[in-house]
């Protein structure tokens, strides 16, 4: 599961504690919200200590000594009032991007790309590296682009994205390396907030919608706000309002 913010991270890990390892990152969220609850800096070793412990009963601080002097000496040379890690979780998109994500014939490649840039600059921002401190499985981005698809069918719709020069990818059962072939500056187009529900920016953007029963449209002008269906109803129901204002000022 992929966290896109601070404080979700921690309730996560809280809960579930590490994937299999502490790591730097997950130690200093840890370390910034038991400040923010009251604990003093002289005790945030003895606590990360205990924490790792109540994951991990094998848990070796002579191993970890070094890890958790990174840590303390990290959140030491940050103000209390700034966090010494903070998930960035702004994505912006060009113009670029989008013409040559809609340069895909496939809504489904065009949805895959879209999730796959998302999160290249998710993890660029934050220093997260997927083949060590956060994974992604395929299965993660066909979830967050709202497609079902079968393994082998996962591995070719990604295959065919490659071969569009599109990306460069190592599939095995994690993907390891997202790295998309276009990430030029230019007019901004898309500006918005990353997460679970990225997706729905794209589907937004690039087909639009009925605003009133919300079904997908294919825009013949760009004044079109409605399907041919509610089009009829909304001019039947403009005409009637017409009519009756005609008759109360008569």
């Amino acid at each position: 599961m992929l966290i896109f913010n601070e404080k979700t991270q921690y309730y996560n890990l809280i809960e579930n504690g590490f994937e299999k390892y502490p790591n730097k990152r997950d130690l200093i969220i840890l370390c910034n919200q038991w400040l923010k609850n009251g604990i003093e800096k002289d005790n945030l070793k003895k606590r990360m200590v205990e924490f790792c412990c109540e994951c991990n009963s094998q848990f070796n601080y002579a191993k970890n000594e070094k890890l958790l002097l990174d840590v303390l000496k990290n959140i030491e040379n940050i103000g209390n009032e700034i966090s010494a890690f903070e998930f960035s979780t702004n994505i912006v998109f060009f113009k670029s991007e989008i013409d040559k994500i809609k340069e895909l014939k496939s809504k489904n490649l065009q949805k895959i790309a879209f999730i796959m840039i998302c999160l290249a600059k998710w993890r660029n921002a934050n220093f997260i590296y997927l083949n060590s401190e956060s994974t992604i499985k395929l299965k993660d981005i066909f979830k967050f682009a709202g497609i079902k698809a079968t393994g082998i069918e996962q591995e070719r719709t990604l295959y065919e994205l490659n071969s569009c020069g599109f990306t460069d990818v190592q599939l095995k059962p994690i993907l390891k390396y997202i790295i998309p072939a276009i990430l030029f500056e230019g007019e901004i187009i898309l500006n918005f907030e990353i997460d679970e529900n990225m997706i729905s920016h794209w589907i937004k953007f690039a087909y639009p919608h009925c605003e009133r029963c919300g079904c997908e449209i294919i825009k013949q002008s760009n004044k079109q706000k409605y399907c041919k269906e509610c089009a009829k109803l909304i001019l039947k129901e403009q005409k009637l309002n017409y009519w009756n204002t005609r008759k109360i000022e008569k």
